[in-house]
């Protein structure tokens, strides 16, 4: 994450003791800070602006920090989560995983580079799932194009698959492979299917075929491209190994290039 990307999140502070704010905020210089000192001053700060990660004292005057937590997922359901507190005491740290679903919890006093790093951390995955969530939507607005266009239901439902498959690969880093046919030969895409797993998917994208091969990598792939190579033998396809080749979504989505 750059500089750049670091300045539009906004991270607020919540501590009811002013010189841990002050601390805090300068640990983390570079991100957009707001400060508060009660637990509702934050409420209403996450009710008036867009949070993305949450620092937040555990016991604080007018609200705990796990209810904070708690207020701030409903507004923002991938809020990133960090407690801090003066103890470590079980029922204190049992209601921020309950009820704040805390992803950090630190006890005073706190590590000003200890802290950095984390939230460092915690913001890097939070631009990753805006990167993903904004290539959802883009991938939605295609799929609805695509049907627009004449694409049929049972293509659509398919096209939905492989899309959920990239973004299950994307996220969690599961091996995915795809063969891509360009042109498409001339064979029985029944036929094909005949020969792959009930979880591996083929369709026609326009003037290509496309086989996904979810949870197979490379070598898996080509076990199963020498069981279709009957099916058309002056064919031969792409092979692209997600993530690993970096492929992007609209191209293999659209199959219009393979950078």
């Amino acid at each position: 994450m750059n500089d750049a990307q670091r300045a539009q999140l906004t991270l607020l502070i919540a501590d009811d003791e002013p010189e841990n704010v002050r601390a805090y905020a300068r640990a983390l210089r570079g991100y957009n800070v707001m400060q508060a000192t009660r637990g509702d001053e934050a409420l209403a700060l996450v009710a008036e602006h867009p949070i993305d990660i949450i620092v937040t004292d555990q016991r604080m005057p007018g609200m705990t920090g796990a209810s904070l937590l708690q207020r701030a997922r409903a507004v923002n359901p991938i809020v990133r989560r960090i407690v801090v507190s003066a103890s470590a005491l079980p029922e204190e740290l049992l209601e921020a995983i309950n009820r704040g679903e805390v992803e950090r919890y630190l006890v005073k006093p706190v590590d000003a580079e200890k802290l950095r790093t984390i939230v460092d951390g915690l913001a890097d995955q939070y631009v990753r799932m805006l990167t993903q969530r904004d290539r959802i939507i883009e991938l939605q607005d295609q799929l609805q194009a695509l049907r627009r266009d004449g694409v049929g239901p049972d293509e659509g439902e398919l096209l939905e698959r492989v899309e959920l498959e990239l973004v299950r690969c994307g996220r969690y880093r599961r091996p995915l492979t795809l063969l891509v046919f360009d042109p498409a030969p001339h064979v029985d895409i029944k036929r094909v299917r005949e020969l792959l797993r009930e979880l591996d998917i083929a369709l026609r994208v326009g003037a290509r075929l496309l086989v996904a091969l979810p949870e197979s990598d490379l070598d898996g792939a080509r076990i199963v491209w020498d069981r279709l190579r009957a099916l058309m033998p002056d064919s031969e396809p792409f092979f692209r190994e997600c993530p690993k080749d970096g492929v992007r979504l609209q191209s293999l989505l659209l199959a219009q290039s393979f950078s």
